[in-house]
């Protein structure tokens, strides 16, 4: 009685086995072209990863991978899974892993490979259609799957993987793994610019002024194509009111980048700051040279001749009263700073009609050279301009 319970345990163990077998057979066979009942099959490969009869049986995973891939492929099916081809590089992954003997191997390479180059375009596009969490899952899973020995490398399906994973995760806001992927994309010599300004910015988003400067300078010394990277280091020191290294970035910039207005404008305006307008003037000098029609340069080109007149003023103002001479000649020297500061200003109100700032500061000029000749009707037409805005 004993054997005969035994036989009947036997049979029914090999029996409740193969059913769990026959459940792969039966996902493989309802994703078949003929029949290409695909949730049928994702059902049935599912219950079949999950029992512990077939969970460990490269098999289940080959046709697990290849079932999902197909899902992927049949645009009809989009809301059967959200990662279909995340699920069959996972699955493909784990049958490789599974398969000691390279049964399946060749089969799976094969659905595989073209797996990862389907994971490249989808997550390119997902990018694009502002899905970074997809993406970067995405992404994920291929950079993992490409670290197999027997699967295409990062270089084979594209060398800028990294930098579009570090996208997808600092749009994602996982920062850590943002900058992680930007410094990979760093090693592999692609994007290396804008990998550092994008690791910088992240830092300034977290308040690190320390690493965002360092992670610039470094950038600085290892991209070639450096010069924005200079900018961000010029605005920050000058913002930061350390003048003598903005002035010592600008400089590297301009070595860069000879023709940048911005570059000389800066330059005069830290100059202007430091107390030091001749080199103020030279800065500004060449930076009209380039764009002779730029209003900005033109407006502080102006100021620059307006506070030199006010402070010959100033200083003609304090003399004691018997040095009447020095007195007047001050005055005159004034006169010609203030006229010259005139020309410039006339120069930005062509430029920008409209810029009431640029009026004011004329009707002030205007004022001081009233006793000349022209003078006071150009003051009038001032007033009448400023009114009429």
């Amino acid at each position: 009685m004993k054997r005969i319970v035994l036989i009947v345990l036997l049979i029914s163990g090999f029996t409740y086995t193969q059913a769990q077998r026959s459940k792969v057979v039966s996902a493989y066979n309802y994703a078949k072209p003929k029949y290409n009942e695909l949730e049928k099959a994702m059902k049935a490969i599912d219950e079949a990863k999950d029992h512990p009869k077939t969970l460990d049986d490269p098999k289940t995973w080959y046709y697990r991978g290849m079932i999902y891939q197909k899902i992927y492929q049949d645009t009809s099916l989009t809301d059967l899974h959200e990662a279909p081809l995340v699920e069959a590089m996972k699955s493909f992954k784990k049958s490789l892993e599974l398969d000691d003997r390279g049964r399946y191997e060749d089969d799976v390479l094969n659905l595989f490979n073209i797996a990862l180059q389907q994971a490249l375009n989808q997550g390119i596009r997902q990018l694009r259609a502002e899905h970074p969490q997809k993406a970067f899952n995405t992404f994920k899973q291929l950079i993992e799957s490409a670290k197999l020995e027997k699967t295409f490398n990062i270089e084979d399906i594209d060398k800028g993987i990294y930098f579009y994973t570090g996208i997808a995760a600092q749009q994602s806001e996982n920062i850590e793994k943002a900058n992680e992927m930007f410094s990979k994309s760093i090693e592999m010599g692609h994007e290396v610019s804008r990998c550092y300004l994008l690791i910088a910015q992240n830092y300034k988003d977290q308040k690190d002024t320390v690493q965002y400067v360092q992670t610039l300078k470094t950038g600085l010394e290892k991209a070639e194509d450096n010069k924005n990277i200079m900018l961000l280091l010029v605005d920050y020191y000058t913002k930061s009111g350390k003048l003598e290294a903005a002035l010592k970035y600008m400089k590297k910039a301009i070595e860069a980048d000879p023709e940048n207005v911005t570059l000389y404008f800066a330059m005069g305006n830290v100059h202007s700051e430091m107390g030091n307008p001749e080199k103020a003037q030279e800065a500004y000098d060449k930076a009209m040279k380039i764009d002779p029609d730029n209003v900005d340069v033109m407006y502080n080109m102006a100021r620059l001749f307006y506070n030199k007149a006010a402070e010959l003023r100033n200083q003609a103002n304090d003399l004691p009263l018997e040095k009447e001479k020095e007195y007047k000649q001050l005055l005159k020297d004034a006169e010609k700073e203030f006229m010259r500061a005139a020309k410039y200003f006339e120069r930005a109100h062509e430029l920008a009609p409209k810029d009431k700032q640029v009026l004011k500061n004329l009707k002030t000029i205007y004022m001081q050279l009233r006793g000349k000749e022209g003078y006071t009707e150009k003051l009038e037409e001032v007033k009448k301009k400023l009114e009429s805005l």
